[in-house]
């Protein structure tokens, strides 16, 4: 088997978190998303992550810093002629251009799963190599399905329909972008892929269409799919621990080596090394060596160059968007 992570957008309804680190590369906790990832799959499968040329350098880096005999190989896109590409044709590309001819596992590299690629694998009631199997979950509000793959299946048949990102929802289950394609099925994708599908899912949706029987493993747990500014706060919550909870409300996660003292603290995530002092934030992010003292701030980032407020389009989801940014100061520890 072999282990595929597309990961080649920059994450631009991220920024400024993305200003300078790609979106798999930001920081979840004290290691980078994608690093979490691959640490999901077996120490012995091989994995690729599918990068553009743009963002290639950064990746190689991230790669260079992994523990040793770890097997990751960064594939660089194909440059393009400037029309959009889609995660599709990168896989079909990446296919033909390394010569991998194992069944696939498609993991995205903005998805944080609660399950090890063993345990999907390992799980449901299909296990036939030769089977499309999704990790799918069910969502507690059927008009949030409308951002995602929507599925309607059962144990016996499997996927029975698959449409991406429906206006109008049927089903509360919604794809994560984890699939197992079996290597009889890797030509298909190929071909497939020259119909510019945009997506994943509707790669999803068109094996659906030709007939092919897709099983499902139900996720139980939190999946979180990091896309935009709430999403990446609330990621942090599987990494929370006592320290960091008695420090404030909702999800905030402190790094064992920062300090935070005198501070009321509302979703926030505070990294290695840094100092918040007299502080009452929330939904910030103090980057790693920042100190953040006597300010009170809501929907910052706290940078060692200075503090840059989330962009409207980025923060209009959360609770409190729309008030007045509030001008804060920071600076680098010592």
């Amino acid at each position: 088997m072999h282990v595929l992570i597309p990961a080649g957008g920059r994450g631009v309804r991220l920024q400024p978190l993305t200003n300078d680190t790609p979106k798999p590369l930001l920081l979840l906790g004290d290691r980078p998303i994608l690093t979490r990832i691959v640490e999901s799959v077996p120490f012995e499968v091989p994995v690729t992550v599918l990068v553009t040329p743009a963002l290639a350098s950064e990746f190689h880096a991230w790669r260079d810093a992994l523990p040793s005999g770890r097997a990751v190989t960064i594939y660089v896109e194909r440059p393009g002629d400037g029309s959009p590409r889609g995660p599709v044709t990168a896989l079909a590309e990446c296919i033909q251009d390394s010569g991998v001819s194992d069944d696939l596992l498609v993991m995205m590299g903005d998805s944080l799963l609660p399950f090890t690629v063993r345990d999907f694998l390992g799980g449901g009631r299909e296990a036939e190599a030769d089977q499309v199997r999704l990790a799918a979950h069910r969502l507690d509000n059927l008009e949030d399905a409308r951002r995602f793959g929507v599925l309607e299946w059962d144990n016996d048949l499997g996927v029975r329909s698959f449409e991406e990102k429906p206006a109008v929802p049927r089903s509360p289950w919604v794809f994560t972008g984890c699939f197992y394609l079996p290597r009889r099925l890797t030509t298909v994708l190929c071909t497939l892929s020259q119909r510019g599908l945009p997506q994943v899912g509707h790669l999803i949706a068109a094996l659906v269409a030709g007939g092919e029987h897709v099983s499902v493993f139900p996720v139980s747990g939190e999946w979180h799919d990091i896309g935009t500014y709430r999403s990446y706060i609330a990621a942090h919550e599987v990494l929370m621990d006592s320290y960091a909870a008695r420090r404030g409300a909702g999800v905030v996660w402190i790094s064992p080596s920062a300090e935070v003292t005198d501070s009321l603290l509302e979703d926030c995530v505070v990294h290695s090394g840094s100092r918040v002092r007299r502080s009452r934030l929330t939904r910030c992010v103090v980057q790693p060596g920042v100190v953040v003292e006597d300010q009170i701030a809501t929907d910052r980032l706290f940078t060692p160059e200075g503090d840059l407020p989330l962009d409207g389009s980025l923060s209009a989801d959360l609770p409190g968007a729309g008030l007045p940014a509030v001008e804060t100061q920071c600076r680098v520890a010592v």
